[in-house]
């Protein structure tokens, strides 16, 4: 099954943010490949909406727009109500 578009709201989280190897949110590997961005980054050329951020992501911008869909990804700072109204214009 393919999907046709994702929202994420990251409230500005990074695995490399996180103190301990024992937090619930660890994903092994995840800092030394790029943490959350370039995990984002692998949705290219998806359509993607990315909430919860205090500005661009380059990575994200960089690969979509060497995907040749630039405007198919959005960064912002808006949170879950925002997600949902780009959800259902998809």
């Amino acid at each position: 099954d393919q999907y046709s578009a994702a929202a994420v709201d990251t409230g500005g989280f990074r695995f490399d943010d996180l103190a301990d190897w024992k937090d619930a949110r660890f994903l092994p590997g995840a800092v030394k490949y790029g943490d959350l961005p370039t995990l984002l980054a692998l949705s290219a050329p998806g359509r993607l909406w990315i909430g919860g951020e205090t500005g661009a992501i380059p990575i994200v911008t960089n690969a979509y727009s060497s995907a040749g869909t630039a405007d198919a990804v959005t960064v912002t700072s808006s949170r879950a109500d925002a997600a949902i109204a780009w959800l259902l214009q998809q």
